[in-house]
């Protein structure tokens, strides 16, 4: 811990805070292997997908549920001064 973290928070709110990060990591990875999965089907030609639109919708739904988890991840990061 570095002094900005020992004179605001304990060593258990940086270990939840670390700990939160990490679970979202997690889900971020879960998540861009379903996209990743979605873009093979999407290129695979034998794949017949007559709901090409609401694969694109979900792949855009995907990277926005990213995009917040990142902002999240950033926030945490930012507040406890965890690099």
């Amino acid at each position: 811990m570095n002094y900005y973290q020992m004179y605001y928070f304990d060593e258990n709110e940086i270990e939840k805070a670390v700990n939160n990060i990490n679970m979202i990591n997690n889900k971020i990875k879960q998540i861009e292997d379903k996209i990743h999965g979605i873009e093979e089907l999407k290129n695979d030609e034998n794949f017949n997908n007559p709901n090409e639109d609401e694969c694109n919708k979900d792949m855009i739904k995907f990277k926005s549920i990213i995009e917040r988890l990142n902002m999240s991840k950033n926030c945490i990061k930012y507040y406890y001064n965890i690099v």
